[in-house]
């Protein structure tokens, strides 16, 4: 295992590597300030940066969400995971509902999503790229929310 030599001014032990490149081991802060008017990002680091930046855009995306949900149906947090008999058997009744769940497009992304490995990637998804399961899935909550008291 060898010494690693300062890649700026070739003299000292490089104690430090470039958080912004990845590449570069420098020894002092002076070598720091020469490297970095010449860098530049890695590839790896920049593909990082973004899908971080990425899953944090999802995350604000299911918040608004989940809050315009609630405010749409009158509640001030997101539905309980756990429905009540009476809301299962609203659901069950609920004409709307029924008419959706018989169509064979919206079964095949039921199956879809729930034999995915990230369901709530498969039902986002779903969500922004399919108005007809947007339309089952407001039916659901309208339902579960007019039936919250019970």
């Amino acid at each position: 295992m060898g010494i690693d030599v300062c890649n700026v001014c070739n003299d000292k032990f490089a104690r430090y590597k470039c958080p912004k490149c990845l590449d570069v081991m420098y020894c002092s802060v002076t070598c720091h300030k020469i490297h970095r008017e010449n860098c530049s990002p890695s590839d790896e680091l920049e593909r990082e940066r973004e899908k971080e930046k990425h899953r944090q855009e999802k995350r604000k995306r299911r918040k608004e969400n989940s809050e315009a949900w609630a405010a749409q149906y009158g509640g001030t947090e997101e539905p309980h995971t756990m429905l009540s008999r009476a809301q299962l058997h609203a659901i069950a009744l609920d004409p709307r509902v029924k008419d959706e769940v018989k169509t064979k497009e919206l079964q095949d992304l039921l199956k879809v999503v729930d034999g995915s490995r990230s369901r709530l990637d498969a039902l986002e998804t779903a969500m922004h790229n399919v108005p007809e399961f947007r339309s089952f899935v407001d039916n659901l909550l309208r339902v579960i929310w007019m039936n919250a008291d019970e």
